[in-house]
Parts: C-alpha cells; sequence; structure tokens
C-alpha cells in the first residue's frame, strides 16, 4: 500500500510570489463606455428583458405542472407525463 507522501513526492510545489517575476503587461483600465454605442446597449437590454420575461413564464407553468402531450416537452415535462401513465 501506498502512503500519500510517496504520491505525492512528484507534485509541483507552489510557488512564492516574493520570487515569481511579474510584469504588468497592459495597465487594466474600466472600459464601460456607454455612451459611443447607447443604441446596442438599449437593444441588448430589451431582448434581455424578453428573455427573462418568457423564461419566467416558462418556470410558472412548469410550476403549476399543466403538462400538454405533444413532442416539445422538455425533460421535466416528460417525466411526469410518463408517472401519469406508467408501462404495466
Amino acid at each position: 500500500m501506498r502512503f500519500a507522501s510517496a504520491l505525492l513526492a512528484n507534485a509541483r510545489a507552489p510557488q512564492r510570489e516574493s520570487i515569481v517575476p511579474f510584469q504588468e503587461i497592459l495597465p487594466l483600465r474600466l472600459k464601460n463606455r456607454e455612451s459611443l454605442c447607447s443604441k446596442e446597449v438599449q437593444t441588448f437590454n430589451k431582448c434581455y428583458k424578453t428573455f427573462m420575461d418568457t423564461s419566467f413564464q416558462a418556470k410558472k407553468v412548469d410550476s403549476q405542472g399543466a403538462v400538454k402531450p405533444g413532442k416539445d416537452l422538455n425533460y421535466k415535462q416528460l417525466n411526469k407525463y410518463m408517472r401519469r401513465y406508467p408501462n404495466p
């Protein structure tokens, strides 16, 4: 049986920050300028809002438990439907 020290003998040790040279290549700067593309930001926000509204409505329908038989069922609805009509 091998011990943990034998298994970890070849493991890489963590480096110390004082030894590792770090040179900042590009200064990080906040690039959140909405004034140049306000039209695109507004259309994105509108699209995101409609997505969130439709996903909220879908979650609301799923939580009610209304399952309609059809070909566009997700896995939760399919499982509920199959539990109603088990195989004998």
